[in-house]
């Protein structure tokens, strides 16, 4: 009986330390799975204020950018500097494109960020729109953010209302046009010639794919490479140079506007050699009288090179697109 009993006694105390560690592993376990939920925690809360940090440094650096940009375009500059000029980033990448490049200084307490701003315009389509992109990333963490937001450049301002077509003459009695404000609005020649050279400097021409769509011309002599298609006008302008001692001739067929800004010489225009080609869309002539020969086919649509969208109402001041901020943090 007492072996048996002993023997009882083993099995009950074997049972119980089995349960006891079993209660012992259990209670180990919850507590490095309460351990291991706590740290995701912090790690997901470090990780969500790292995000929201990189977000606002690269704000930071859009806001940076604007300043930048309004001082270099503050007195109407077009030209950007050409030391900070850079290829364009893939997402800004496209034919005419010009951009700038910043290594711009991070927000104070976030120096550990490396900050990056680009800017970017379509000189053929969208000169006075720049699309900026700011990538903040901290190399300690990996934590960045990309941003992006466009803005106005007070460069180009709004072009007339009113859509014309085929030839408008001038009625010589004061030093604009007086076709200029109904047809270009706030438009002035200087914006033209600055468009103009821009495009040239981007590499456009009337080969180049997309071709170029602005010419401010300066040199005398018929004109004699096509331009122009029904999707793709351009806006062709002779100045008193090129008028200079006669305007060109279009010899070769022009689909857009064309400007001739005779200072209401008569002698600039009663001398020009009879154009053989035709123009459809508009001819405006600083002068009381039409070019001889020339043929125009009336297309008010033509307008649309220089009637921009996003046009800006301020000439001074850079001005931020609503809707156009957007998140391409990967």
């Amino acid at each position: 009986m007492a072996c048996a009993r002993t023997q009882q006694l083993k099995q009950c105390g074997a049972i119980t330390l089995v349960l006891i560690t079993a209660l012992v592993v259990v209670a180990m376990a919850a507590t490095v799975s309460g351990s291991h939920r706590v740290f995701l925690d912090r790690l997901s809360t470090r990780n969500l204020h790292e995000r929201e940090q990189a977000h606002w440094v690269a704000e930071a650096g859009l806001q940076w950018a604007a300043r930048t940009l309004q001082q270099i375009h503050s007195s109407g500059q077009w030209t950007w500097p050409v030391a900070e000029q850079s290829p364009c980033p893939t997402a800004l990448q496209g034919p005419g494109h010009q951009c700038l490049r910043w290594n711009a200084p991070p927000p104070a307490g976030a120096e550990q960020y490396v900050l990056t701003v680009w800017a970017m315009r379509d000189v053929r389509k969208h000169p006075h729109v720049a699309q900026l992109l700011a990538q903040a990333e901290d190399p300690s963490s990996h934590a960045q953010a990309w941003l992006t937001h466009s803005l106005h450049l007070p460069v180009l301002g709004q072009a007339g209302a009113l859509a014309m077509g085929g030839i408008v003459l001038d009625t010589c009695t004061s030093p604009t046009p007086s076709w200029w404000s109904s047809l270009l609005g706030q438009v002035d020649t200087a914006a033209l010639q600055a468009w103009s050279r821009l495009q040239q400097q981007a590499g456009l021409s009337a080969t180049s794919t997309p071709p170029r769509n602005v010419y401010w011309v300066s040199t005398p002599g018929d004109w004699l490479t096509p331009l122009g298609t029904a999707s793709d006008p351009v806006l062709l302008v002779f100045d008193v140079a090129a008028c200079t001692p006669v305007c060109p001739a279009l010899q070769a067929p022009v689909r857009g506007t064309v400007l001739y800004l005779a200072q209401c010489r008569k002698e600039a225009i009663t001398a020009m050699s009879a154009a053989s080609a035709s123009v459809q869309g508009l001819v405006a002539v600083q002068a009381a009288l039409a070019a001889p020969g020339l043929s125009v086919q009336t297309d008010a649509s033509v307008h649309s090179v220089y009637t921009l969208p996003h046009a800006s109402g301020s000439m001074t001041q850079v001005q931020w697109i609503a809707g156009s901020w957007s998140d391409a943090s990967p």
